[in-house]
């Protein structure tokens, strides 16, 4: 849904990284049904190993999501890391915010950063939004839906 979100946007690119080969080449066939390979990379590997490697990348990232290592400092690290390489107008979603209470806990730091503007919890997923341009207003919602 990412990827159909961007294909209209000129210049747009999905980068995303997994572990595993397989689900490597699977993504990338539905990526190919979406859109041309030119709009997206999958970097295979693990998050250990090639989050350092984007890290150096000079591109800047305007939606960011994150469901890898469902701890509280890799996710913690992963943010603030991420964080540094935004546009001025960003969106993170997180996956599995109640995964644990370690992610509960990452969540709650998360919520309170003061790089903040507005951040939505819907139980499963955690949205924060980033607004350089203008001051944090640290708006919580909490969006709980059932299914």
């Amino acid at each position: 849904y990412i990827l159909s979100a961007i294909k209209s946007r000129t210049g747009s690119k999905l980068t995303t990284m997994e572990g595993l080969p397989q689900l490597c080449r699977i993504a990338g066939a539905n990526f190919e049904k979406i859109s041309g390979p030119d709009s997206f990379e999958i970097i295979q590997g693990l998050y250990d190993e090639t989050f350092p490697k984007l890290m150096k990348r000079t591109e800047v990232y305007d939606v960011v999501f994150i469901d890898g290592n469902h701890k509280k400092k890799p996710t913690l690290d992963y943010f603030n890391l991420l964080k540094t390489k935004t546009s001025d107008k960003a969106v993170f979603v997180f996956d599995d915010i109640n995964w644990d209470k370690e992610m509960k806990e990452a969540w709650r730091i998360i919520q309170a950063d003061t790089d903040i503007n507005f951040s939505i919890d819907l139980y499963k997923l955690g949205i924060v939004l980033i607004d350089k341009t203008t001051r944090p207003q640290h708006v919580n919602a909490e969006l709980f839906y059932a299914y």
